[in-house]
């Protein structure tokens, strides 16, 4: 303990002994602590949201099989319906005049 404080006291001969901050000082510290605090926050939120947006992205696109979309594309290219046919509906099953009289 002794060691110690002969170790300190050779320091304090070296080291300025810092002043005491007044109260609008300790307010400036204390903002901008705050922000700092805010911004930290604000950034490993930002770096967590990346980090599962890209894990969404990986499983979704990534890992999809490539012939399944040209399969698709060729379908859909294929069975396109040119504007004079007109789209299938139910209604389209079932005759217009419905002879009911024997």
């Amino acid at each position: 303990m002794l060691k110690l404080c002969l170790f300190a006291a050779e320091f304090q001969s070296v080291l300025a002994v810092p002043n005491r901050p007044d109260g609008e000082q300790l307010e400036e510290h204390k903002i901008e602590r705050i922000r700092n605090h805010q911004f930290m926050k604000m950034f490993s939120q930002l770096a967590v949201y990346s980090g599962l947006l890209y894990m969404v992205y990986t499983i979704s696109y990534e890992s999809r099989d490539y012939r399944s979309f040209w399969l698709k594309d060729q379908m859909v290219t294929t069975f396109k319906y040119a504007e004079s046919v007109r789209p299938f509906t139910i209604a389209s099953l079932i005759p217009i005049t419905i002879n009911l009289s024997v």
